[in-house]
């Protein structure tokens, strides 16, 4: 396990991109969500993905140069064609959109159409929230077949289809961000724990005959995720898999038709179309403290939000680097070696 400095990943992640033929611009914007998807401790969307990134070039299945292009518009509601290219990029122009429709019409849809792997669903959340809007985002996308087992069943249907939420709060307090797979654990997080040989936890899993497991290598044997909340969850994924493939143009995961990618579909909301900000502001704010000051349960020291752990876990790494298993570095140093970058710096601590 290696220590690497975020401004040294950042800078690597910016110039790998660039020699693909990336745009300064989108190579940045890339760069970024993966740092802070690491420096948040979500490790499986973060620089890990770096070299995945760089096969589906190579497979042509990402297009490093394409842009994203706003194809239909009705209303508060738009559609985004990403054109195969970085996720990220897309989902930053929905962002935009979504903003943009809601502050004149009070609601913005937005759907994110031919997207790649989109990343982390709270930075897109967070930054529609920055503007004073609430956020909703919901994603699908996944393999051919899906990844994920209905309630009941051992057999992929479903993508991991996450959803996140964010809430602008008060002009001093940063927005509260909440973002998570409707799976029981996101397929990157499988991948992470195979890297680190590690064991998943009891419930994520079963294998392909359907006897629970906690081998990562079971779920790459033909197993499949399971949702999380049993049948409660199992109703999130489905309505995530119809609302966020259909209305960008795509299919279930399930379906012979399917194709690879992540649409998305992105709401934000006006406060003031429906209250006045002073009282969202007061109540929203009021709520949170109710929250963070009501009496623990047992075995807990205090009560917390949401995003909480990630903020933490932000500071530490901002101070003491980012860790790296030594199978993720190996594809970094091979990466570097390709393309004759320098690879990312170690922290010396």
């Amino acid at each position: 396990m290696k220590n690497l400095t975020p401004a040294s990943l950042f800078a690597f992640g910016e110039q790998l991109f660039r020699t693909f033929g990336t745009s300064e611009k989108n190579a940045r914007i890339v760069a970024d969500n993966l740092l802070t998807a690491s420096l948040l401790g979500h490790d499986s969307h973060g620089i890990l993905r770096l070299g995945r990134y760089v096969d589906k070039i190579d497979l042509q299945e990402l297009d490093p140069v394409a842009e994203p292009t706003v194809d239909q518009r009705r209303g508060g509601t738009a559609v985004v064609d990403g054109h195969n290219g970085f996720g990220a990029v897309v989902a930053d122009l929905g962002v935009e959109w979504a903003v943009k429709l809601a502050s004149a019409q009070g609601v913005g849809a937005v759907s994110l159409s031919r997207i790649t792997h989109v990343g982390r669903l709270g930075h897109y959340a967070e930054a529609i929230a920055k503007t004073g809007h609430i956020a909703l985002i919901f994603a699908s996308g996944s393999g051919p077949g899906g990844s994920v087992a209905p309630f009941g069943g051992r057999q992929r249907v479903f993508g991991t289809n996450p959803l996140a939420w964010a809430l602008p709060v008060t002009v001093d307090r940063a927005p509260l961000v909440a973002d998570f797979s409707t799976a029981a654990i996101p397929e990157g997080k499988v991948g992470m724990a195979q890297s680190r040989h590690e064991s998943l936890p009891p419930g994520v899993l079963v294998d392909r005959l359907g006897e629970p497991s906690t081998l990562p290598s079971d779920y790459y044997d033909g197993g499949a995720l399971l949702p999380f909340g049993g049948p409660k969850g199992s109703s999130l994924l489905l309505l995530i898999e119809v609302i966020a493939n259909l209305l960008a143009g795509g299919v279930p995961a399930s379906s012979p038709d399917h194709r690879l990618g992540n649409p998305t579909l992105m709401i934000a909301i006006d406060v003031e179309a429906f209250t006045s900000r002073e009282a969202y502001s007061h109540y929203t704010a009021e709520l949170l403290n109710n929250i963070e000051n009501s009496a623990p349960a047992a075995g807990f020291d205090r009560v917390r939000l949401p995003h909480s752990v990630e903020l933490a876990t932000r500071a530490i790494r901002e101070r003491e680097g980012i860790p790296v298993p030594d199978a993720i570095w190996a594809e970094l140093v091979a990466l570097a070696n390709r393309t004759g970058i320098p690879p990312p710096g170690r922290l010396n601590l």
